[in-house]
C-alpha cells in the first residue's frame, strides 16, 4: 500500500473511531521525493529539482520572509527601496553587473529578471535562463548568493534610487491606488497592515539616512529568513552539491531578533467605510468577514480534504452567480462570492460586487440574498456532483500532462511551503488524493462551514468609487439595513434544473468520405465527405487526452448588405450567450 492510501485508511480509520489510538489523521502529507529540500546549519532553506520544461531552461529564485511589515516608522518603504538595490550592486557584480551579464546570455531584465515586495515577503528570481552555456549555473547561484548576504549599498546607488522610487511612487497613485491605500484601515483596522502600502512614505524614501537601509537589510535579511529554489535542466545531485558548497559559507546573524506576527485586532460590531476618488470609473462593494487561521497550510490529509471543500464551494457560489448574470437585466456586473485565504495567519469570506451605476443597493442586496440562501438550504447534490467532476477533472488533465509543468510553476509550490506551510505533493499523489478525498465531502460539510464563516464578528463593508454630484453611493445605515433585511426575509431554495441524458438527442448519420488529400506541410490529412463538408485532421500528442475542434464556412458579414454589416459583426459574440439546441447558455455549460 502506497503512502497516500495508508494516510487515506487512518484518516478514515481516526474519523469513524475504528482504531483511534493507532492513527493519526494530522500526520503531515508526503512531500515530492523528486525535490532536494533540506536546510543548512545556517539556517537557509533550499528546495532543488530536474526538470526538462522547457529543455536547457532553469530558474533560481531567492525567497525572503520580509516584507513591509517589519519596517519601523522611520524605515516606511525601505523593504521595497531594498529590492531595487539588489539590482545596482553586489559583491560579485557591482553596479548594474546582475543585468549586464545576464542579458548577455538572453535574459531580459523586467521580464526574466525581477523581483517584488509585498508586506510579508520578498522575492527574487532569475527566470528562463539557458543553462547549455559554460559556467552560467555557476554565475545564477552566485547572484543568488550575493542577494542573500553582499548587496553593497553604496551612497551614490542609493541616491539614483532614490528619484527612480519617487517617480514610481509619483505613477502609481492612480485612482485604484489611492482608493486602496484609504481603505486599508477599514480592511485592517488597527493593525500594521493599514500603515504599510509597501512603496512607503515619500519624505522617508528621500531623506532617511543610508545607514538605516544598511540596518534594515543586515537584520532582516538572514539565512534564517531565506530560502532559495533552483529548477531546471540540471543534475539535482550535482546542484544540491554546489548550493550546499556555496551558501553554507554566508554566515548566520547572532542573536537574531524573532521575526514576528503581526495581527489584525478582533472588531465585535461591523466596520463601514466608503472611499472615493474624482477619476474612479467604476463602483466596488467588498464585504469581508475574517477568520484568524493560525495554522492554515495544507499540511496533512485533514488540511487537504478542508482546501478541495474550499475549492467546491468556490467553483458552485461562481456557477450560481453566473446564472444570474444571465438574465436579462442582471443585477450586478460582477459578482463574487468565495472563501480563501485574506493575509498570513488569516481566512476570510468574501462578497464582492461592481454594481450598475447609481444600483449599489440591488446589486449588494441580490449578493447578500445568494449568500442567504446557500446559509440556509445548502447546496444540491448535482451541484455539488458537478463541480467535483470538474475538479477531478482538471486534476486528470494536470495529471496526464505532468511533463510539461514549467520550472515557475513547480517554484511557485516551493514558495507556498516555505512562507505558509503548504506541502508540495507529488503530481501522482496529488491525483491520488483527489480522487480518496472527493468522494468523502458531502453536502452537511458545506452547511457546517457556512455555519461558522457567517458570523456577526469581524465584519468589514468597504465600498470604493467615483465622486461627483451625479453619483449616489450606499450609506453606511442602507448597508446595515440590507444586512438585516437579508437576514429576516423569506428565501426561496435555489431549483438545480435536471440535466439532460445527452448532448445529442437523436443519432448522428455519419457521411461517407469521397475524397482523402494529404497536407504535409502541416502533417494533416483532409477529407471531403459526400455532403460537401471538409473535414482537416491533424494528430497531436503533445497535450494527451485532448481534442480540439474549429468549425466555419465561407462568407461571413461580407454577405451582408453595408447597413446589416455592424449586426453580423457582432452577431459572433453574442451567439455564445444563446446556448445550443435544447441548452441555454447556463444549461449548455453544466452539460459540459
Amino acid at each position: 500500500m502506497n503512502s497516500i492510501k495508508l494516510l487515506f485508511w487512518l484518516w478514515i480509520a481516526s474519523v469513524t473511531a475504528v482504531s483511534h489510538a493507532q492513527s493519526d489523521p494530522a500526520q503531515p502529507l508526503p512531500l515530492d521525493e523528486k525535490v532536494r529540500f533540506g536546510q543548512l546549519e545556517n539556517g537557509l532553506t533550499y528546495y532543488i529539482r530536474s526538470n526538462q520544461e522547457p529543455r536547457e531552461r532553469a530558474s533560481f529564485y531567492i525567497i525572503q520572509n520580509v516584507g513591509a511589515l517589519l519596517e519601523e516608522d522611520h524605515q516606511n518603504g525601505l523593504a521595497h527601496f531594498l529590492e531595487h538595490m539588489a539590482f545596482n550592486g553586489t559583491k560579485h557584480f557591482p553596479g548594474k553587473g546582475i543585468i549586464h551579464f545576464l542579458e548577455r546570455h538572453g535574459v531580459a531584465f523586467g521580464e526574466n529578471i525581477n523581483a517584488y515586495t509585498s508586506q510579508n515577503q520578498t522575492v527574487y528570481n532569475l527566470t528562463d535562463v539557458p543553462v547549455n552555456k559554460p559556467g552560467i549555473l555557476d554565475s545564477c547561484l552566485l547572484v543568488l548568493h550575493d542577494w542573500s548576504h553582499y548587496l553593497l549599498l553604496t551612497e551614490e546607488e542609493i541616491d539614483l534610487e532614490r528619484g527612480v522610487i519617487k517617480e514610481e511612487w509619483r505613477t502609481r497613485r492612480n485612482a485604484q491606488f489611492r482608493m486602496f491605500t484609504a481603505s486599508l484601515p477599514y480592511l485592517y483596522p488597527n493593525s500594521k497592515f493599514a500603515e504599510r502600502d509597501v512603496i512607503g512614505d515619500l519624505e522617508v524614501i528621500e531623506n532617511f539616512d543610508y545607514q538605516v537601509l544598511r540596518d534594515f537589510y543586515h537584520k532582516w535579511y538572514r539565512t534564517d529568513l531565506q530560502a532559495i529554489a533552483v529548477v531546471g535542466d540540471f543534475d539535482a545531485d550535482e546542484m544540491e552539491k554546489k548550493v550546499r558548497k556555496q551558501f553554507s559559507a554566508i554566515p548566520p546573524l547572532e542573536d537574531p531578533p524573532e521575526r514576528p506576527f503581526y495581527d489584525i485586532p478582533d472588531n465585535e460590531e461591523p466596520i463601514f467605510g466608503l472611499v472615493t476618488d474624482k477619476e474612479a470609473d467604476q463602483t466596488v462593494i467588498r464585504y469581508i468577514i475574517r477568520h484568524r487561521q493560525p495554522d492554515a497550510g495544507v499540511k496533512t490529509l485533514m488540511d487537504q480534504r478542508e482546501d478541495y471543500i474550499h475549492s467546491l464551494f468556490n467553483s458552485m457560489m461562481t456557477q450560481r452567480l453566473d446564472e444570474l448574470l444571465q438574465k436579462g437585466d442582471p443585477p450586478f456586473v460582477v459578482g463574487v462570492i468565495n472563501y480563501g485565504d485574506f493575509e498570513r495567519g488569516y481566512e476570510a469570506l468574501s462578497v464582492i460586487a461592481i454594481p450598475k451605476p447609481n444600483d449599489e443597493e440591488r446589486g449588494f442586496k441580490a449578493l447578500m440574498t445568494e449568500l442567504e440562501r446557500v446559509k440556509r438550504y445548502g447546496f444540491t447534490q448535482g451541484e455539488l456532483d458537478r463541480a467535483r467532476s470538474n475538479l477531478l477533472t482538471r486534476w486528470e488533465n494536470y495529471y496526464k500532462e505532468r511533463d510539461k509543468i514549467s520550472n515557475d510553476e513547480f517554484v511557485e509550490e516551493y514558495i507556498s511551503h516555505y512562507l505558509e506551510g503548504n506541502a508540495f505533493v507529488s503530481v501522482e499523489d496529488g491525483y491520488e488524493l483527489v480522487q480518496l478525498l472527493l468522494p468523502t465531502i458531502t453536502l452537511e460539510d458545506f452547511d457546517a462551514r457556512l455555519a461558522g464563516w457567517i458570523t456577526d464578528k469581524n465584519r468589514v463593508l468597504v465600498i470604493q468609487g467615483p465622486e461627483g454630484e451625479d453619483v449616489e453611493h450606499l450609506s453606511q445605515e442602507a448597508s446595515l439595513r440590507i444586512l438585516e433585511e437579508v437576514a429576516q426575509m423569506d428565501v426561496e431554495p435555489y431549483e438545480d434544473e435536471a440535466l439532460a441524458e445527452s448532448l445529442i438527442s437523436e443519432a448522428l448519420l455519419p457521411a461517407g468520405i469521397v475524397e482523402t488529400r494529404a497536407l504535409p506541410a502541416f502533417d494533416a490529412v483532409e477529407w471531403t465527405l459526400e455532403n460537401g463538408a471538409r473535414v482537416v485532421f491533424r494528430h497531436a500528442d503533445y497535450e494527451k487526452d485532448q481534442v480540439q475542434l474549429q468549425a466555419y464556412s465561407k462568407g461571413g458579414s461580407s454577405l451582408y448588405d453595408d447597413a446589416y454589416v455592424p449586426s453580423a459583426e457582432m452577431l459572433t459574440s453574442l451567439t455564445s450567450f444563446y446556448g445550443v439546441g435544447e441548452f441555454d447558455a447556463m444549461g449548455l455549460q453544466k452539460m459540459l
